[in-house]
């Protein structure tokens, strides 16, 4: 029977509750990753910031309307609002986007739980979790990996 601990990543990109949103993006880009665990200074699991996360911080810029006149732009409104919310958005950590409760197994949970708490939490990645600090992380990929092993 496999489990957790047979399947998961333990070489995990982490990041601290005060990792800025820039740094989260380049993060997930560098790694080819698509959710990073938040993690405190002892290794304890706090959150985890996903790619929709940031995407919908972005959702909500509002883009100030404007014209185009010969050679000019003009704005229609001000574009005041839409500067403070990029400053906004620009000054969000991983603190503010991040999910908790964390969705989380045990190195011991086996493939059965694991493929079960993806299904029905509707989460891509899961961390695993011993005494409350982040031991390694399971994505569908190894999912998939340990059924093919598992036949």
């Amino acid at each position: 029977m496999i489990h957790a601990r047979d399947i998961m990543q333990t070489a995990v990109v982490t990041c601290s509750p005060e990792t800025s949103l820039e740094e989260l993006g380049r993060l997930m880009l560098d790694h080819a990753i698509s959710g990073v665990p938040v993690v405190d200074g002892a290794g304890t699991i706090l959150g985890v910031v996903t790619e929709n996360d940031i995407i919908e911080t972005h959702e909500e810029l509002r883009f100030p309307t404007v014209v185009a006149l010969f050679d000019a732009i003009l704005y229609v409104e001000s574009s005041r609002h839409f500067e403070e919310q990029v400053r906004r958005a620009a000054a969000t950590t991983a603190r503010e986007l991040m999910h908790t409760p964390v969705v989380s197994v045990a190195p011991g949970a086996t493939l059965q739980q694991i493929a079960s708490l993806m299904t029905h939490e509707g989460v891509h990645h899961l961390p695993v979790v011993e005494g409350g600090k982040l031991v390694g992380m399971i994505g569908k990929a190894d999912v998939v990996r340990g059924i093919a092993e598992e036949g």
